[in-house]
């Protein structure tokens, strides 16, 4: 190749000057240069722009696709998995969906995250990496790593995924760029909701009971296990902190009573 002359294939025209930035009139210039390196670090230029471009062109097509309520995930929530006519839809997983039920049940009639957790784990349910793993899927977590056991983190997201009502929430991480494999959380806002777009799981009233619960923190007695009905309701006319219960037991009388929780200390 003549060293004063960069090879066709990288310069074609000014338009590539355009993609990357630079101006036609530079091409005068980069003709009388008697420097190899030029060819390699055009041709590095374009393919990086084109890269680039590319990659953002794949996201705005897989996030037209989310908008329209389609499932674009190797894996399906736990408790629905791939209708086999359609991989982006999602039909019930009855086996896994006994157990979102569970949860939910549980909660609802008074128990508490930690005193679910120790359920599942004591009746040798498989958390849902486990399970994906039991039907064949190669999924690992890294969160949770090689075990099969649930966590109060796992049973939390459960309760707080409003997939189990229909709807389809996608975009919730995201690839910081196409050149770093690094993941990010993205704001609620950003999320991308369709409602409607599978069967649910739990009715939208026990969803919405649920949240209620979990919103108000409430907690559960370290005896029994179980929230307490008033837990997250009552609150000091005073000051209006959260009213604590506490329970004195004698040998003839228990008696309960609610205190205010910051003059507990």
């Amino acid at each position: 190749m003549n060293k004063r002359l960069l090879s066709l294939d990288v310069l074609r025209g000014a338009d590539i000057f355009f993609l990357v930035g630079l101006q036609p009139v530079l091409l005068k210039v980069l003709l009388a240069l008697d420097i190899d390196f030029l060819n390699n670090t055009m041709r590095g230029m374009i393919n990086e722009y084109y890269v680039a471009a590319n990659s953002e062109s794949i996201r705005s097509t897989l996030d037209m696709e989310r908008k329209r309520g389609s499932f674009i995930g190797a894996f399906a929530k736990y408790g629905y998995k791939k209708d086999p006519n359609d991989h982006h839809k999602l039909i019930v997983d009855e086996v896994a969906a006994q157990t979102v039920r569970m949860i939910f049940t549980l909660y609802l009639k008074g128990s508490g995250i930690r005193s679910i957790v120790r359920y599942l784990n004591e009746n040798g349910i498989p958390n849902p990496s486990a399970y994906k793993q039991q039907q064949g899927f190669n999924y690992h977590s890294r969160a949770i790593g090689k075990s099969s056991l649930w966590s109060d983190k796992t049973v939390r997201r459960t309760l707080a995924d409003e997939m189990y009502i229909g709807n389809m929430v996608q975009g919730k991480f995201r690839k910081i760029s196409y050149k770093d494999k690094a993941i990010r959380a993205c704001d609620e806002i950003d999320w991308i909701r369709v409602a409607g777009t599978h069967e649910a799981i739990i009715s939208p009233d026990d969803f919405e009971r649920v949240q209620r619960m979990l919103k108000k923190g409430a907690k559960t007695s370290p005896v029994s296990g179980k929230i307490d009905m008033f837990s997250g309701l009552l609150k000091c006319a005073d000051c209006g902190h959260a009213l604590i219960k506490k329970t004195n037991r004698n040998p003839d009388k228990t008696y309960v009573y609610y205190r205010c929780s910051s003059h507990c200390k």
